[in-house]
């Protein structure tokens, strides 16, 4: 798909998405305490994940803004600004900085929440505090997209801009799951109930996910998720996390000859000696002698042990 590239619709119109044109536009970039940014404008649209520390930026006829870590701001085009750094030692930006052109290389400057359909903020700027999830989302999709920016087809390079912004525009705008529902709202316990197993599904792989974790990300109390699942499902969050992990160690068990330690750390568990409990507490045997009986490669093999130990001796 060499020849091809994803392009944006607007009023009739179709853009082209392409970076500013600094390698820095799109590659994470560290600032020390103290460094200057000049003020400047230009008619581009800027997504950025601030990590690693906080800063400060400036924009012309509000106050002085401190972005925390963990911010992602958006500056429409056209927006005088200067960032700041005398909050933290080092800061760290992940950004995004692009133009959309049409055909004829005129720009598109519309304000992007007017791109997303918020109809109701006409601000020159957005941000909005991640939450660890939502962070490392956009950091995998970033490092997505510096890995593959210079790839030699238009296609894989204008898709992972689009991948990015779209999941930047969703962070800031469209990511109403503290805000959509409540406990009194009909239906919202079923909704939680999908959205808990729908980040169990996604997450389940990282050894730091937890029970909390799932909690903090929906503003709710784990007591209260527990009883959600509970009613629904029979059991709580913190064994359907397991059973997560457990079915996909099963599935690697089953299919690969991938070593124990790496079966038990690509699967959520903290150490293979935890994931080893917990296997045979569940299935009354441990991880190798499931794969023994499980994996058909391990199966055809030749058992290898000398004759005289394979034949039982006649009394």
């Amino acid at each position: 798909m060499n020849d091809g590239e994803l392009r944006f619709n607007y009023n009739n119109c179709s853009y082209r998405m392409d970076w500013e044109n600094c390698a820095d536009r799109i590659y994470h970039q560290t600032f020390v305490r103290g460094e200057v940014c000049p003020a400047h404008t230009h008619p581009s649209y800027h997504l950025i994940l601030v990590t690693g520390g906080s800063c400060g930026v400036n924009f012309e006829g509000y106050p002085p803004v401190i972005l925390p870590v963990n911010t992602l701001l958006m500056i429409n085009p056209g927006i005088r600004h200067q960032f700041t750094f005398g909050q933290s030692d080092i800061s760290i930006h992940n950004p995004l900085i692009w133009r959309f052109y049409d055909d004829n290389g005129n720009m598109l400057t519309e304000p992007l929440q007017k791109l997303a359909g918020v109809k109701d903020d006409v601000s020159p700027f957005f941000m909005q505090v991640l939450s660890p999830l939502q962070v490392d989302d956009f950091l995998r999709m970033h490092r997505e997209m510096e890995r593959y920016f210079w790839n030699t087809s238009s296609y894989v390079r204008s898709a992972k801009l689009f991948s990015l912004m779209i999941l930047g525009i969703e962070l800031l705008f469209n990511w109403n799951w503290r805000s959509g529902d409540t406990e009194q709202t009909a239906g919202s316990s079923v909704i939680l109930k999908e959205k808990i197993l729908s980040l169990i599904d996604m997450y389940y792989r990282k050894d730091d996910f937890t029970p909390e974790s799932i909690a903090s990300e929906l503003d709710r109390t784990l007591h209260y998720l527990n009883g959600i699942m509970i009613k629904y499902t029979g059991c709580g969050v913190a064994r359907h996390l397991l059973l997560r992990r457990l079915t996909s160690a099963k599935s690697l068990l089953e299919t690969t000859n991938t070593p124990l330690k790496n079966v038990a750390y690509g699967c959520g568990f903290s150490s293979p000696n935890y994931f080893s409990y917990s296997f045979r507490r569940e299935n009354g045997i441990t991880p190798s002698q499931y794969r023994k009986l499980h994996n058909a490669s391990i199966k055809s093999q030749p058992d290898s042990r000398p004759l005289q130990t394979r034949v039982k001796k006649v009394q």
